[in-house]
């Protein structure tokens, strides 16, 4: 199978400082997985920040809600998860894991396009990355093949599965995730797999 799925592109100048700084991300579609099933895709959020900047080492807080947008949250003791850059030459590359396991355990977080966003944060601070309005992120080299020369990741297991759209505000036009999702297909994504994240009435924990 991966023979018939030629390597990824990934996103190119990426400014990880302005992912992770400028504000957090909102799930528009994604596929479901073994951690992130169907029956959880209602108001899922990843909110990121340095634990140690210098390491290139991020933060993850990954919450949603099981069954409804009121529903019990899946990440209740917002357990977070950490972030490393494998290759600083390729900052679009990251690997993600639990904190307690050596990062060489690791699975592939993969930033394959983003748009940069012209719009102001509302910070005073000059220096606040100003950050993007859409990422397509995938959880590493799509392996699958899908149709019309397409590939996608897994729908089980944990690492190499996955597969993500996000954006920086929480219920944006459909325009912005249609934009998104023509950049994943140019970039030869499957996106059959994918199913829409209801944020109409969330209320979001603390990052």
């Amino acid at each position: 199978n991966a023979a018939r799925c030629p390597p990824v592109a990934t996103a190119s100048p990426f400014d990880l400082a302005a992912y992770v700084e400028s504000h957090p991300w909102y799930v528009q579609e994604q596929q479901p997985n073994a951690y992130q099933p169907l029956s959880s895709l209602f108001c899922v959020r990843a909110a990121y920040a340095w634990e140690d900047a210098a390491k290139r080492r991020v933060a993850v807080l990954n919450t949603a809600n099981e069954g409804a947008v009121d529903g019990p949250r899946t990440n209740e003791r917002k357990t977070k998860l950490r972030a490393v850059v494998p290759d600083e030459t390729v900052p679009s590359k990251l690997a993600v894991g639990p904190r307690f396991v050596p990062s060489a355990s690791y699975g592939p977080y993969w930033v394959l396009a983003v748009k940069p966003s012209d719009a102001p944060l509302g910070e005073d601070d000059p220096d606040t990355p100003r950050g993007y309005d859409w990422a397509v992120v995938s959880g590493g080299q799509p392996n699958v093949p899908g149709g019309k020369d397409t590939c996608r990741t897994s729908l089980t297991g944990v690492n190499g599965s996955g597969l993500w759209i996000f954006t920086r505000d929480p219920t944006p036009s459909y325009e912005v995730v249609l934009e998104a999702r023509e950049a994943a297909t140019n970039l030869g994504i499957d996106l059959s797999e994918m199913r829409a994240v209801t944020h109409e009435g969330c209320e979001y924990p603390e990052a």
